[in-house]
């Protein structure tokens, strides 16, 4: 499915930059993590690991908002749209870098990997494991 960087992306991304932006949204963001942090143990667990006390975990996420966000962009292409839309931003915008082995966006973009099976991508491609992650 192709979205249009002009129609699509950049009006959906502004509506949720505004979204972002206001104190309602903090606020629910906050309150919904706090009920996650004290509903689930996989939560907790990710909280402890930083060293984060239950007391604070309020404060910590709160400060997170308040800092500018980081925009990431899934997508299978990176066209000359997309990025002079990104360089318009204040924020800053991590899009894909395409994968040596099949150009398209993968988790791990490495020339130094081998690639045995010209068939079929390396386990580490992101066409295999369907992860992703994004790179500047």
């Amino acid at each position: 499915m192709h979205h249009s960087v002009w129609n699509h992306i950049a009006p959906q991304v502004t509506k949720q930059l505004l979204a972002s932006q206001q104190a309602i949204t903090k606020r629910t963001l906050v309150d919904l993590a706090v009920s996650q942090y004290k509903a689930d143990t996989y939560t907790k667990e990710k909280f402890d690991e930083l060293n984060i006390a239950e007391i604070n975990v309020r404060q910590v996420v709160g400060d997170i908002l308040e800092t500018d966000p980081i925009i990431g962009v899934p997508i299978d292409g990176v066209t000359n749209d997309l990025r002079d839309w990104a360089r318009t931003l204040k924020y800053k915008v991590k899009l894909p870098r395409p994968c040596w082995c099949c150009a398209q966006a993968c988790a791990v973009a490495s020339p130094t990997r081998t690639h045995i099976l010209k068939s079929a991508h390396p386990s580490w491609c992101a066409k295999n494991t369907q992860s992703f992650s994004f790179f500047s």
